[in-house]
């Protein structure tokens, strides 16, 4: 079986008649059809303008009718993650109870919370892409190696930035003001897509030196991308991810002299700035020029928050044992918080306080721990084996980590929601073996 190595990142060659080679791919592809199906829509840019324009009861009337294609998708999902999960692994499982025995109670809170949901029928029907997430998660941890993480990112992110650009031109409305590229999902979706795939390119980077350059080009060319879907929460997180995934490898040697000048200057920079030393010059560029943004409410963001927060105060219960699994957001809290917030809104635009929403303090102080225990426990591998698989596994928990304070995406059914419980999973049920520094999961 022959294979592309370089830092310890190894991916399969394309041979017709070595079909066990592509397997990972295929079933990445597969995974993409079932995101696409579910979350992607092609009339999504001129769709956004009209949920902007119109009136709240188009957002509600889609929360409550549901959509076919996407419980199809997730059904097919759920069986294909039954098979992965019932067909024999190709490797033995290594138990880290450090990570797995918190997600493991995680998951058992959000099933009990159909006791105490607020609408258990919603809680009910949203367990079937619970389990299919699930089953999905457990699937690609006995099946393939930590590398197929890179490779759904790659296939993903691939797939959303071809069908993004076309959507767009035939869809937007370029001379709207306050336009925002957004192909087939929202613009903060699409965001986060270009940041799996730029995150993807930058770990294949080092696949092999002849074609290095091609896949920073395809990072650059995603990285642009995000620049114009003006998604300020996607391009901090994903900037941090990218930062985290580049000084796990370096040399301490590099890290001395580069990375603590540049954090000295990041420093001083934000003292001057708080302590309103020097102008607020880059006000506009953090804003993106965005018509909507406001920078004293987040764009919005805290009047959410005090509405949500309000409702977990008024009762001790809740503020302990949450709503339900994602059942907060029901068509009547989403009406009342649009009249609240005078915008149209679904969520909590926090996948920290929709976690505690949802499962209470309780289920959200296992998820955060699950969360940072994964971050720090890959960039421990990544460090000690420079390995550019294990730096991927640590910049996934390390975007959601930044990009969970203003958005709810996360915590949302979603290929980035799989891939960072995937990174999870992977830690607790496929910790490494680290032996003179190589990584094998």
């Amino acid at each position: 079986m022959s294979a592309l190595t370089a830092g310890n990142l190894v991916m399969p060659a394309f041979r017709p008649r070595a079909t066990a080679t592509r397997r990972p791919w295929f079933y990445a592809l597969f995974l993409c059809i079932v995101f696409f199906m579910a979350n992607h829509n092609w009339y999504a840019a001129s769709a956004w303008e009209e949920t902007n324009s119109t009136d709240v009861s188009n957002l509600v009337s889609r929360m409550a009718e549901g959509q076919l294609s996407r419980q199809v998708a997730f059904v097919a999902m759920l069986g294909v993650g039954l098979v992965g999960i019932v067909l024999p692994s190709p490797r033995r499982m290594r138990v880290d109870l450090l990570i797995l025995y918190p997600l493991l109670l995680l998951c058992a809170w959000c099933l009990l919370s159909i006791l105490w949901s607020q609408a258990p029928m919603m809680t009910a029907k949203r367990f079937i892409v619970f389990f299919a997430m699930a089953a999905t998660v457990l699937a690609i941890v006995r099946q393939f190696s930590l590398n197929f993480l890179v490779i759904l990112s790659l296939c993903y992110g691939g797939m959303s930035l071809m069908l993004a650009v076309p959507a767009e031109i035939l869809n937007a409305n370029f001379s709207q003001a306050g336009y925002r590229f957004a192909g087939t999902m929202h613009p903060n979706h699409t965001g986060v897509c270009m940041v799996l795939l730029m995150l993807a390119a930058l770990a294949l980077a080092d696949w092999q030196d002849r074609r290095r350059r091609w896949f920073f080009a395809l990072a650059g060319v995603a990285f642009l991308v995000l620049l114009l879907t003006q998604s300020r929460t996607a391009l901090l997180a994903g900037m941090f991810a990218a930062m985290v995934m580049t000084v796990l490898r370096w040399p301490l040697r590099r890290l001395l002299l580069v990375g603590l000048p540049i954090l000295w200057i990041i420093l001083v920079g934000g003292t001057l700035y708080s302590l309103e030393l020097i102008p607020p010059i880059w006000q506009d560029a953090i804003n993106m020029n965005r018509q909507d943004a406001d920078a004293t409410t987040l764009t919005g963001r805290t009047d959410i928050w005090k509405f949500a927060l309000g409702h977990l105060t008024n009762d001790e219960t809740r503020l302990l044992i949450g709503f339900g699994y994602d059942t907060f957001w029901t068509p009547e809290m989403a009406r009342a918080v649009s009249k609240f917030v005078q915008f149209k809104i679904s969520e909590g635009h926090s996948a920290y306080i929709d976690a505690t929403l949802e499962t209470g303090l309780i289920g959200a102080s296992l998820y955060v721990f699950c969360l940072y225990a994964t971050f720090f426990r890959w960039c421990w591998y990544a460090w000690k084996t420079k390995a550019a698989v294990a730096a991927f596994a640590a910049a996934i928990p390390a975007f959601a980590m930044v990009h969970g304070f203003a958005e709810s995406a996360t915590v949302d059914a979603h290929t980035w929601t799989l891939l960072l419980f995937a990174c999870i999973a992977f830690a607790g049920l496929a910790k490494p073996n680290l032996n003179k520094g190589t990584l094998s999961a």
